[in-house]
């Protein structure tokens, strides 16, 4: 965000006061869930009684995107507005900007492969006129994926982010942040510099702006929810692998981030480069290579064991099973995402590229 724009304080004593929701969606290349997005934030919107859905205003960021957004069909019934940025900056940018733009006190971002439940607006209304000093308001995703034909990992991901969203973060504060789906009082946002515009791409922004924020000030709230349309695992192991040549320093080095936390992400790591290199042995010496991966398999479940016996209570053995797999795969990407940063930039940080 601009450093030019002051943070708007309150005087002191002085309740800050609900104006209303600035929603800002930011876009790239996305045409295949915005209209599904939209139409979900219309069916919300149309909840909201007449003096509310005068309070309401939706941002859409298309951030240099090669398949630019348009609008189709009907005009939107709500304050619509879209702005294309002249170069691509990275979802942290794109948001900075249509939080500039905001008129409302309340910044709801939302990404455009998010899905808003029909009562969210109007829940967000109430939660927030009812208590406008809530800095950061943060829900989980729901346990259901938004695709369509959702395979196991798509179901994996959902059950997974909606424990590491919500239940997880009652131990460790603050520390996973989602910034697909929340809630920014706009004054504070401006007051903590907004997101980094340091990641070209998403995949670090939401976990360095976590350093800036106070553990405090972030609210959890469980009946603030979304559906996520989740990445294939392909697509998924290549965003980890970006991403991880940025954790050093938006996690690594992230004071607000509990050292627990730390430990145990950094123990899977080591168990998902143990597993995947066994599984290479085990083209030298079968039965080497699978007593190794089996070894490892039952650590990389104790580290998980919290959220397989989650699933196991909310979907099924089979699935927790493949969780330790998947996990594997995901902190593989992570920590050669981490190897490669290290070996290409050595001397600086991967976003000073």
């Amino acid at each position: 965000m601009s450093e030019s724009i002051a943070p708007e304080l309150t005087r002191p004593g002085q309740a800050p006061a609900f104006t209303g929701i600035s929603l800002v969606i930011p876009y790239f290349n996305e045409g295949a869930v915005i209209s599904e997005c939209l139409e979900a934030v219309s069916r919300s919107w149309a909840k909201l009684s007449d003096d509310r859905r005068g309070a309401f205003e939706l941002i859409l960021v298309d951030d240099c995107s090669p398949i630019p957004y348009r609008e189709e069909g009907a005009a939107r019934p709500f304050s619509f507005r879209t702005w294309r940025m002249e170069q691509n900056g990275g979802a942290g940018h794109a948001r900075n900007h249509g939080a500039e733009l905001a008129r409302f006190s309340h910044l709801l971002f939302v990404d455009a492969d998010v899905l808003l439940e029909e009562r969210t607006l109007g829940y967000l209304f109430d939660r927030l006129s009812s208590d406008p000093g809530i800095k950061v308001l943060q829900g989980p995703y729901a346990r259901t994926p938004a695709n369509r034909d959702a395979d196991m990992f798509h179901h994996y991901m959902a059950v997974a982010w909606y424990y590491n969203t919500f239940l997880i973060t009652e131990r460790t504060v603050g520390c996973l942040l989602r910034t697909g789906c929340v809630v920014f009082d706009r004054a504070y946002f401006r007051g903590i510099g907004g997101f980094s515009n340091s990641y070209p791409k998403s995949g670090g922004e939401e976990h360095e702006i976590v350093s800036r924020i106070a553990p405090e000030a972030i609210v959890r709230d469980r009946d603030f929810t979304a559906l996520h349309y989740h990445d294939s695992l392909p697509e998924r192991l290549r965003k980890l692998f970006r991403r991880g040549t940025h954790y050093m320093d938006t996690i690594g080095r992230n004071t607000h981030i509990p050292l627990p936390f730390k430990i145990v992400s950094g123990l899977k790591a080591l168990c998902a480069l143990g597993m995947t290199g066994s599984l290479l042995l085990a083209l030298l010496s079968p039965v080497h290579g699978l007593l190794a991966y089996g070894a490892l398999f039952a650590l990389c479940a104790l580290a998980e064991g919290r959220m397989m016996l989650f699933m196991i209570r909310h979907r099924s053995l089979a699935l927790a099973a493949l969780a330790v797999v998947f996990t594997q795969l995901e902190y593989t990407a992570i920590s050669l995402g981490m190897l490669f940063n290290m070996v290409r930039f050595g001397r600086t940080p991967a976003h000073a590229e």
